[in-house]
């Protein structure tokens, strides 16, 4: 090999490398120009309303994201509209570090239970947690002297409960593992939560990766820290009418890094990140970092939990502990409603990959409440807040312990779990059917990245009386590829179209991003033959907020049809609806088309002050 060779390729080498930071560094700074500038309220900020610890919940940890730290006590207190409204004590953590009573020997147990879970297991009030009221059942009910330990652990999704029971069920050596999930939990990454100081500051932050020092341009701020705090001051500061000088000096704090979350960017001169390297493979500059402005926690792109290294050495370590592993979803109170599993984007396929890596189907916690609840919503710790309450941390343990039953772990279900299932009450020649079909709705968000979309997952609900009078539901698409769903009303020939109820629909979930804002719902809807629907109407609903456009007939050309409503504040749920109603008849039989149904959030209004 001669040395002109060996030059040449080296100062090709170099010539390449120094090639891809140039466009790198002008990728960037193209980013950077472009970037809008976010618009924040310099003056005239309402008094805010937030809650803080007198000190971190949690520590940081970097296998597991973080921990409880053991035996920690913490004083937590509410502001509401800038003054102090409360202060308690709270003791929530144990001796092991988890969340929740510890009651009774472990090692001497007859049977010994792992759960892991997110928020929900974590979640106590007045001194218990669903998994301490699952123990109290098994040994009160059941009979069966168990030992349940929570590792609950909140903000987390299924991968990080995998990563801690890797590691936990070796150590622990239980008889049983339990893993419960809500929807939510499919697609969420693993996260780390990190106290540190800003500017001199406490800040509680949570990241995406593995960092003891994150910056702001890769996390966003977890909860408010408040050192200063302490029950007499609390008392003293209650006594004044929730007014102090420290708290004053707080709630300007809490604004402005309320305002630098608005402010967010990506850091253009991290060197851990390239911004051509994600344009090119994931469509995205900003994957690893923020999509622009605000920094959010991204969400698990895979499909298949089996594409991701540790979940696989996780499973492999937990297939070589034995240990038998029961998979449950819990549901929340509109996915009772609903009657089943509220499912977005990559979560259905995530379910499913969850159940062939371990080999058995997940349990849906819904199928073993008895009897069927009349009001879901009990089940809720606030009407937006689905925690469970009391009431639904028994709900929850009660129908574990019939699951643990089915499974053959208890020798049967505990007589005093057993009640009668009333039948269902249904008005009278009216039955309860559902369509398999799937067709996706735009989404469109103006302060979103320039021309977003997504399909969000649509769930069909058809009401019908019973035959001769059908309702069938099928899916198309126009030539340009444009969604278009068919519905066919078909009735035996001697028979009038009357008394007929269905509904078409989706679900769409919120936070406090959505608030404040104009959601339309709209559509193109046509009839062939011309149709005389009654009350029909485009509907938006939920929770107090109600929008409605009727529509009493339809024939053959496209009508676009909308309706408007503005979000409130704590919204969580929202129903959109093409509804027919069975109050007035609809006439004749006949094929009504749903032509690309949308949902567009408008902006935020400006506030006063605004820049």
């Amino acid at each position: 090999m001669s040395r002109t060779f060996l030059l040449n390729t080296l100062l090709l080498t170099v010539s390449v490398l120094v090639g891809l930071v140039l466009v790198e560094a002008a990728y960037r700074t193209y980013l950077w120009l472009a970037s809008p500038v976010p618009k924040v309220t310099a003056t005239g900020d309402a008094p805010p309303t937030f809650s803080f610890y007198d000190r971190s919940h949690w520590e940081y940890d970097e296998a597991f994201g973080y921990t409880y730290p053991p035996g920690r006590k913490l004083l937590i207190g509410s502001v509401t509209d800038g003054r102090l409204t409360s202060c308690d004590q709270i003791d929530t953590i144990n001796a092991r570090g988890n969340i929740g009573p510890i009651r009774g020997d472990y090692d001497r147990a007859a049977l010994k239970i792992l759960l892991f879970g997110d928020s929900f297991p974590a979640f106590i009030l007045d001194g218990e947690t669903f998994p301490s009221k699952l123990q109290q059942v098994l040994q009160e009910k059941a009979g069966i002297d168990a030992h349940v330990v929570n590792f609950g652990r909140d903000g987390t999704g299924i991968l990080q409960m995998f990563d801690l029971a890797a590691e936990m069920v070796p150590r622990w050596k239980p008889d049983l593992v339990i893993f419960t999930f809500i929807s939510d939990d499919l697609d969420r990454v693993r996260i780390w939560r990190v106290p540190t100081r800003i500017d001199g500051e406490p800040r509680l932050l949570v990241t995406d990766r593995p960092d003891s020092s994150p910056g702001l341009s890769n996390a966003t701020d977890a909860f408010v820290l408040f050192p200063e705090a302490s029950p007499e001051w609390c008392e003293k500061t209650l006594a004044a009418g929730g007014t102090a000088p420290e708290l004053t000096a707080l709630n300007a704090r809490y604004l402005r890094m309320r305002r630098d979350a608005q402010r967010a960017t990506p850091n253009y001169l991290s060197l851990n990140h390239s911004f051509v390297a994600s344009r090119i493979l994931q469509g995205n500059a900003f994957a690893r970092t923020s999509p622009g402005g605000v920094w959010r926690l991204p969400r698990v792109a895979l499909d298949d939990y089996r594409d991701d290294p540790r979940f696989a050495a996780d499973l492999a370590r937990l297939r070589e502990a034995g240990v038998p592993i029961v998979l449950i979803h819990l549901p929340i109170a509109p996915e009772l409603v609903e009657g089943e599993a509220m499912l977005v984007g990559n979560q259905a396929a995530l379910w499913t990959s969850l159940e062939e890596a371990l080999g058995r189907p997940a349990y849906r916690l819904a199928d073993f409440i008895v009897p069927p609840l009349d009001e879901p919503f009990a089940m809720s710790h606030q009407p937006t807040d689905h925690h469970p309450s009391p009431f639904g941390m028994q709900v929850y343990a009660n129908s574990i312990t019939r699951i643990l039953a089915q499974e053959g772990i208890l020798p049967a279900v505990p007589d005093a779990l057993e009640r009668p299932v009333p039948p269902p009450v249904a008005a009278p020649g009216e039955i309860l059917g559902r369509s398999d079909v799937r067709c996706p709705f735009r989404k469109r968000m103006p302060d979103a990245e320039a021309g977003w979309e997504a399909p969000l997952w649509q769930i069909f609900r058809v009401y019908r009386p019973p035959p001769p009078l059908q309702v069938s539901v099928s899916a198309a698409a126009t030539a340009d590829g444009t969604p278009v769903c068919l519905l066919d009303i078909t009735q035996a020939p001697d028979q009038a179209v009357a008394g007929l109820d269905w509904r078409i629909g989706h679900n769409l979930f919120f936070g406090d991003d959505h608030w404040d804002r104009s959601l339309t719902f709209r559509a193109g809807l046509r009839a062939e033959p011309a149709m005389r629907l009654g009350d029909a109407a485009l509907v938006v609903t939920g929770q107090g907020v109600e929008g409605r456009t009727p529509i009493t007939e339809l024939d053959g050309s496209w009508r676009e049809v909308e309706t408007t409503v503005t979000v409130p504040p704590g919204t969580t749920t929202l129903r959109l609806w093409l509804q027919l109603s069975h109050e007035a008849p609809v006439t004749p039989a006949g094929r009504i088309e749903m032509r690309a149904p949308e949902v567009v959030l408008g902006p935020r209004p400006q506030a006063a002050g605004a820049q």
